[in-house]
């Protein structure tokens, strides 16, 4: 991608963390929200911890998704991460 770093860093600053890594952006370029968990990076989120992230980030960033599909989002990631973990 082209002018993918710099892009990567106007909006991650000098952290690193490894990828995937996402940011939330208003039209403006204000961050909203990043993958950046009280942990670090979430990347695509497996355990419970990083789940809940990911999920607040989808809540608190207003996106146009219904108590229903937050919940399918929910539950396909919870049963990816108990598959991965082999429960």
């Amino acid at each position: 991608m082209l002018k993918a770093k710099a892009l990567e860093r106007s909006f991650r600053g000098d952290r690193g963390g490894g990828i995937p890594w996402y940011a939330i952006v208003t039209a403006g370029g204000r961050v909203l929200a990043t993958a950046d968990g009280p942990r670090g990076n979430v990347g695509c989120p497996v355990t419970a911890e990083e789940i809940a992230h990911f999920m607040a980030t989808l809540r608190s960033t207003r996106q146009r998704l219904g108590d229903a599909e937050l919940t399918r989002i929910e539950q396909a990631l919870l049963e990816n991460g108990r598959r991965l973990r082999g429960g």
